[in-house]
C-alpha cells in the first residue's frame, strides 16, 4: 500500500466520523484494512532468530508505515486548522474532509 493509498484511507474515515446524518459505527472495513497494512510484514525472517529479534524485525517493517499513517492524520489536521484560519467557522469540518479526500484522490505517491 501505498502513501496515497493510507491517506485516502486516513481522509474516508475522518469523513465518516463527521457525517451527521448517519453517524459512523466504526465500520471495520476501513479500520481493518488500515490496521492490515499496518501489521503487514513483507520479509522473511532468518532461520534461528529468537522471539526478541523476529519482533525487531517485525517492527522496523511496520514503522515507515505506521509513520504514514500519522503523517496522514497530522496533515489532515493541518489542513483542517488551515480551512478555518483562511475561511472561519462557516466551513464545515465535513467539508472540509471531502475536498480533502477529493484532493488526495488524484495523488500517486
Amino acid at each position: 500500500m501505498k502513501k496515497s493509498d493510507i491517506w485516502r484511507l486516513v481522509a474516508g474515515i475522518l469523513a465518516l466520523t463527521l457525517m451527521p446524518d448517519e453517524p459512523w459505527d466504526g465500520e471495520q472495513d476501513r479500520l481493518s484494512l488500515l490496521m492490515d497494512e499496518l501489521a503487514r510484514f513483507d520479509g522473511e525472517l532468518p532461520a534461528g532468530v529468537s522471539a526478541e529479534e523476529a519482533a525487531a524485525i517485525t517492527l522496523d517493517g511496520a514503522q515507515d508505515r505506521i509513520a504514514l499513517l500519522i503523517g496522514g492524520f497530522a496533515a489532515a489536521f493541518l489542513q483542517l486548522a488551515a480551512a478555518y484560519d483562511d475561511t472561519g467557522a462557516d466551513t464545515s469540518a465535513l467539508d472540509v474532509v471531502r475536498a480533502m479526500a477529493l484532493e488526495w484522490v488524484d495523488r500517486d505517491d
